[in-house]
């Protein structure tokens, strides 16, 4: 499943389909509610991958075991799209 942590504002830009939007700033927060399965493979994206790599980290301190950051973010997701 993919998690983009990107600000509301900037899914304009366009988004994985059927992400999840969780911004990284509510991830401590939101996480536990709306990903209750910590050994699902959850892989968070930004814009370039700067503040997935910090939902990671987020996510591995809560304990979800399968935590990844999507190379390159949003911006070459779309161009190997």
């Amino acid at each position: 499943m993919y998690i983009d942590v990107r600000d509301a504002e900037e899914l304009e830009s366009g988004f994985i389909p059927d992400a999840i939007h969780i911004p990284v700033a509510q991830l401590e927060n939101i996480a536990p509610i709306v990903l209750p399965d910590k050994q699902a493979e959850i892989i968070c994206y930004c814009q370039t991958g700067r503040r997935s790599k910090v939902a990671t980290d987020i996510l591995k301190r809560l304990g979800y075991t399968h935590a990844s950051s999507l190379d390159g973010g949003y911006e070459k997701w779309k161009l190997n799209t």
